[in-house]
């Protein structure tokens, strides 16, 4: 996402319908463009006079034509078979129209006026968009309305909001607010209101009050080592410290992420670490642009993995060119010279790779034309430390895992050559090659990898295969410690708990629950506190579906205290015993109660 608008940064933005559409929840304006309707959050707004502000937006649109009573619309690009109305843009990647009408729309002799294209019925999939064009798609009644209009005809699509369409470039949504007017905001209209005071990994925004300095944070959490996150009014506390007049939070969790494309690279790279230990695709996020033109090569950039390199080690350069206004120009290493200034300590040919001889100082230079670029380095003769990396708590029976080994001096990091890493494996359960790659054997095992080199060595155990542990052969009804209640959401629906024996006879924790006289948002829950030992890394439960479909999740508390889920079975349709197995969340804070 980063890379395809050439950011200079990035944050990740709004929250999502994630697992689903990942749809964004709030609003979407691009160029001026509503492309996705706004809640009642809060957006971070970019005025068409440049300046940024906060606050939450409103929106609607209607399509009207001569003879015919005025159509509402409240949804833009986001449709499935339950909505009832949409207004799609070229910008939409669905694909099927659930059997809708659809309108479609090309742009008239007047903004806002439009002529109707094409008016299909029944349609199995939307038509594709280009340019300016739009479609309306409906369900039912508004499908009707729709299938009523003819091709040709003139029709007029109004837009109003709050602020002023016409005043506004750009907006994306998130929320909570977390400043205003530099004192802590209390949002109503918070999203998850129920994470204000945990500890998360966090994203949020700042302004200053005269509109010269933009803050965008992301904190990370859930990683006792590093970090384990801080709570909503912490954040807005660190905003208020560096001097924001406005600031609001977005998405967090594992959605946390900010990028950074470093001075000469031509990319984006990760700045933060996710607590999901990857990536998350997200909706959408908000980004930081140069928009100057390329122009002409004015600095070379030499950059180095680590600024120690060990004596024997040879470690590549990367050589980098940047213009008068910081745009990234494409070099490579072949086209420079480089020189060391002193070859007793380090080496450098002709690709830019450095070969580390002796313990010393000394810097390289790279020289293209009349530019120059330079690198200091420090070659030591031996390591405190060796850490193994690329392990994440098992290996599956017959998987494999690439390791890899990072040395350091004190803190800081050393530049070792991979291939003078040994490896080693003690115990059965598993082989390791010379390059680091384990592959683990056919049957649950636990054995310890060792690696060794400059004189240091680092030990890891691994556990490979399933390593189960019984938590309970019965379920059982109770208030007792260890035993399941019930409750609801909302609390009025009728259900429980109770010991009632399984269709098949045997023995089981029997959940009911009725969900005929409630809204739409429904839950029943049986409920514990039961701490899991240890660092689990997945969890099994043994269930007998009635094939309703339901939705079956499954929820913990970490050890900050902070509430999650993971989804057992996103429709449970099937009739009779099933084992289901989910994994939880690679970096979470252990112990953990279920």
């Amino acid at each position: 996402m980063a890379d395809r608008v050439h950011a200079q940064a990035g944050i990740n933005a709004d929250y999502y319908d994630i697992g689903a559409s990942g749809s964004p929840l709030n609003v979407v304006l691009i160029d001026g463009r509503v492309q996705h309707q706004p809640d009642a959050a809060a957006a971070f707004i970019i005025g068409r006079d440049r300046r940024i502000g906060m606050a939450t937006i409103s929106w609607r649109a209607t399509l009207s034509a001569p003879s015919s009573q005025p159509v509402p619309i409240s949804n833009v690009n986001e449709w499935s078979a339950a909505t009832p109305i949409a207004l799609l843009s070229a910008m939409f990647g669905g694909l099927k129209a659930y059997g809708a009408s659809v309108l479609v729309l090309t742009p008239a002799d007047a903004p806002g006026r439009y002529r109707v294209a094409d008016v299909l019925t029944g349609a199995a999939d939307l038509p594709k968009l280009s340019g300016d064009e739009l479609a309306i798609v409906a369900h039912g009644a508004w499908a009707i309305r729709l299938a009523a209009l003819g091709v040709g005809q003139v029709v007029d699509v109004t837009q109003q909001s709050q602020p002023q369409l016409d005043s506004m470039l750009a907006a994306v949504g998130g929320g909570p607010l977390l400043l205003d007017g530099g004192r802590p905001a209390v949002d109503p209209n918070a999203p998850a209101p129920e994470e204000t005071n945990a500890r998360y990994p966090l994203t949020g925004a700042g302004i200053s009050a005269d509109g010269s300095a933009l803050w965008l944070v992301v904190i990370d959490g859930r990683s006792p080592a590093m970090s384990v996150g801080v709570t909503r009014p912490m954040l807005a506390a660190l905003f208020a410290r560096l001097g924001a007049w406005q600031a609001m939070a977005f998405d967090s969790g594992g959605s946390s992420e900010m990028v950074v494309r470093h001075l000469g690279d031509l990319g984006v790279t990760v700045a933060n670490v996710p607590s999901d230990g990857r990536e998350r695709p997200v909706a959408d996020g908000l980004f930081v642009l140069n928009n100057a033109w390329p122009g002409t090569p004015a600095q070379l950039l030499l950059r180095a993995d680590d600024a120690l390199v060990l004596s024997g080690s040879r470690m590549p350069l990367r050589l980098r060119s940047i213009d008068a206004d910081d745009q990234p120009l494409p070099v490579t290493a072949t086209e420079a010279a480089f020189k060391s200034s002193d070859p007793r300590v380090l080496t450098v040919d002709a690709r830019g790779v450095v070969q580390a001889r002796q313990a010393g100082g000394a810097s390289v230079e790279a020289v293209l034309g009349s530019i120059r670029g330079r690198i200091d380095l420090r070659v030591v003769s031996s390591v405190g430390a060796l850490v193994i990396g690329g392990y994440r708590g098992h290996v599956p029976a017959d998987g494999a895992v690439v390791l890899s080994a990072s040395a350091f001096e004190g803190d800081v990091p050393v530049w070792i050559d991979p291939q003078a890493v040994r490896w080693s494996a003690i115990g059965n359960g598993g082989n390791i090659s010379s390059s680091g790659t384990f592959q683990a054997g056919p049957s649950a095992a636990k054995l310890t990898i060792v690696a060794q080199a400059a004189g240091t060595r680092s030990l890891l155990p691994i556990l490979v295969g399933e390593h189960a542990v019984n938590i309970a052969a019965v379920l059982q009804p109770g208030r007792a410690p260890g035993q399941w209640t019930f409750s609801a959401r909302p609390a009025d629906v009728a259900g429980g708990v109770d010991a009632l024996l399984a269709p098949d006879s045997s023995a089981a924790l029997h959940l009911s629950y009725d969900f005929s006289a409630t809204g739409s948002v429904r839950a029943a829950y049986a409920q514990t506190d039961i701490r899991l030992a240890g660092e689990p890394t997945g969890v099994a439960i043994d269930v007998y579906a009635d094939s309703n479909g339901q939705w079956l999740r499954g929820g913990f508390r970490n050890a900050d205290g902070v509430e999650d889920s993971v989804t057992l079975a996103r429709h449970a349709d099937w009739r009779g015993w099933k084992t289901l197995r989910v994994a939880l969340p690679e970096r979470i804070r252990t112990p953990i109660t279920w």
